[in-house]
């Protein structure tokens, strides 16, 4: 079964680029991994420190194996000081356009 994650990060005011930066490293990074369908970045258009990012993986241990790699760790480190506030939504991929 097909995993998702619907993601919303919060960044330090005037950090939102940064935050944003970040995660499309991130993107770049896990295009190349196993298991990954999608990693999508976006930025809310009402409020520039909120970074939206949706996940499809494979299956869900898929994406838990990222979350040991070594760049991934590093990545979660380099956002953790300016993220003040984090809201994910784990789901089972149901149907969908485009994947």
């Amino acid at each position: 079964m097909k995993f998702g994650i619907q993601a919303v990060i919060k960044a330090a005011e005037g950090k939102g680029d940064e935050l944003a930066s970040i995660m499309l490293q991130a993107a770049n990074l896990l295009s190349t991994m196993d298991g990954c369908i999608l990693y999508l970045v976006q930025q809310s258009l009402t409020d520039d420190s909120k970074v939206l990012i949706t996940e499809v993986w494979d299956n869900k241990a898929s994406h838990a194996m990222s979350l040991t790699n070594d760049n991934v760790k590093a990545l979660i480190n380099q956002a953790k000081p300016i993220i003040v506030g984090m809201e994910h939504n784990p789901a089972k991929v149901i149907g969908s356009h485009g994947i």
